[in-house]
């Protein structure tokens, strides 16, 4: 996680630089805290710099928890949960985290970069699978997650292509999962390279709210405005800090 912040923050700064004219638009956007322990911010600074190749990305928002005397902070799990089922501004929110797997039952093992990615995640951004399909919302939970979507250049560089691999079971960290889609040549979100995404499958009964690994992206409702969204998010987040006060 450490690597991909890094990453994010010399990618911004690069950008910031070729533009110098939207550094006070970043700044500003940046700032857009809304709440004791979660704040929203828009992705405005992004679409201006480089516009995003997804369905109306000046829709979509970053959503982070900001605790008491920090900036910004990845989601807790529980946490996302309580978002997801609270709000009424988004179309839909999804959380994801990257991770490496390895593959292995193929000619040699090989780490593959990847993400645990929300069943509804590439339908937030817009953008479904060249070949077979996206997630299905069963397969969130956990015992049914064992799917797989491959990146274009993954399919050809490793599988040359096959048209055959759909249907078929890859092992990821030593488990079978079947891979039902393969995405668009040229698909990356934001500057991650990852090659395969799996479900992120949440256990309501095992969730915590103490460890904050999850990074959380949302599309607005049409006619919601980021005020309209920041000021649901900030009673949410109340509710939350009343009701699990011994969290961080």
């Amino acid at each position: 996680m450490i690597d991909m912040l890094l990453s994010d923050l010399r990618y911004a700064w690069r950008s910031i630089r070729r533009r110098p004219g939207f550094s006070t638009i970043v700044v500003l956007t940046l700032g857009l805290g809304i709440g004791a322990n979660t704040a929203i911010f828009s992705v405005l600074n992004a679409v201006l710099l480089r516009p995003l190749p997804y369905r109306q990305p000046e829709r979509l928002a970053w959503v982070w928890e900001k605790p008491p005397g920090a900036l910004r902070s990845n989601v807790a799990p529980a946490n996302f949960l309580d978002w997801r089922d609270q709000n009424e501004v988004f179309e839909s929110i999804s959380a994801f985290y990257g991770t490496r797997f390895i593959l292995t039952g193929t000619d040699q093992p090989e780490a593959i970069s990847g993400a645990h990615v929300s069943a509804d995640f590439f339908q937030l951004l817009g953008i479904q699978p060249a070949i077979g399909r996206a997630f299905l919302p069963e397969e969130e939970e956990p015992g049914k997650d064992k799917v797989a979507v491959l990146s274009h250049e993954l399919w050809v560089n490793r599988f040359g292509s096959d048209p055959t691999l759909l249907g078929r079971q890859l092992t990821l960290d030593d488990e079978a999962h079947t891979v039902v889609g393969i995405m668009p040549a040229g698909f990356r979100f934001r500057a991650s390279r990852y090659q395969i995404w799996i479900p992120l499958a949440l256990d309501r009964q095992q969730v915590a709210r103490d460890f904050h690994y999850l990074q959380a992206v949302a599309r607005l409702k049409e006619g919601v405005e980021l005020d309209a969204a920041r000021a649901e998010m900030e009673v949410i987040a109340g509710s939350i800090s009343r009701d699990y006060p011994e969290t961080k």
